[in-house]
């Protein structure tokens, strides 16, 4: 990101009751034109009116709620079972399948709540309203069907396309659900729908590379609801030595508060 180079201080009258703001009578308004690559911080409490020149798409971002800030670093800073190395470099879309599945349904099919207003029954349902709140009119950005059912399933003995698993995946993948699930839990409503959408497409585009995203989601949940089978030909699941921690080290941008705070002390 560049810092603006094109900011133009520009005065204007202001009208206001001198006896409530007397200072803003000597107010003066930046205009501010953001481009491609740029990035505008609006300090907190400015007021600012934003109006798009052309077609666009804008990120804005704004909290002081420590408890989500405090939970958000929790969830990036976990390690889930598909943040490993394999040497099957298709293992993690595989496990994230099922990860994904089992926080969609805690989250919001079990508890009947409903994902930016739509009913949740299943996963399909999701990634359907996922891909039409987040990605309607922009599907030519990212590439068409190239990601098939084969970045997420295998071939069985028995003839069918299933998502592989094995014992210690499947726990491992409950295990990793309960922990992240419990911090989307314990967001506020207002918050919960968006962060979690945010996560879900962060992992997606790890796994399979951003320009996939939209073709995973379709291909591996929207199409066609595959089956779960154990799988455990000899090597499948190996991991690999080159293997680094610390892939997501925390939700950027903030200091730590509370609970967490005193965690990382104690860890160092």
């Amino acid at each position: 990101m560049k810092l603006l180079k094109n900011v133009r201080e520009r005065r204007v009258s202001v009208r206001v009751s001198v006896s409530v703001r007397a200072e803003m009578t000597k107010s003066a308004p930046f205009e501010v034109e953001v481009r491609a690559g740029d990035l505008l911080f609006v300090p907190p409490q400015w007021w600012h009116h934003v109006r798009s020149l052309g077609e666009s798409a804008s990120l804005t971002t704004y909290s002081r709620h420590h408890g989500v800030y405090d939970h958000m670093h929790a969830v990036y800073r976990y390690e889930p079972e598909f943040d490993k190395t394999f040497v099957n470099r298709r293992i993690p879309g595989y496990i994230l399948r099922f990860f994904l599945q089992l926080c969609i349904h805690e989250l919001y099919t079990t508890k009947d709540r409903g994902f930016f207003g739509a009913s949740i029954p299943d996963a399909k349902a999701f990634f359907t309203v996922l891909l039409e709140v987040r990605f309607s009119g922009l599907e030519s950005l990212f590439e068409p069907m190239r990601v098939g059912p084969e970045w997420c399933t295998v071939l069985t003995d028995d003839g069918r396309n299933a998502t592989p698993v094995s014992q210690n995946i499947v726990e491992a993948s409950k295990f990793d659900k309960e922990v992240v699930a419990a911090h989307f839990e314990a967001l506020p409503a207002q918050h919960r729908d968006v962060l979690f959408a945010d996560y879900v497409e962060e992992l997606v585009a790890e796994a399979v590379g951003v320009r996939q995203m939209v073709s995973y989601m379709e291909a591996c949940f929207v199409d066609r609801e595959y089956p779960y089978a154990y799988h455990n030909p000899h090597g499948f699941w190996q991991q690999s030595d080159d293997h680094a921690r610390g892939k997501r080290k925390a939700w950027p941008g903030h200091a730590l508060k509370g609970e967490l705070m005193k965690m990382n002390s104690a860890e160092q």
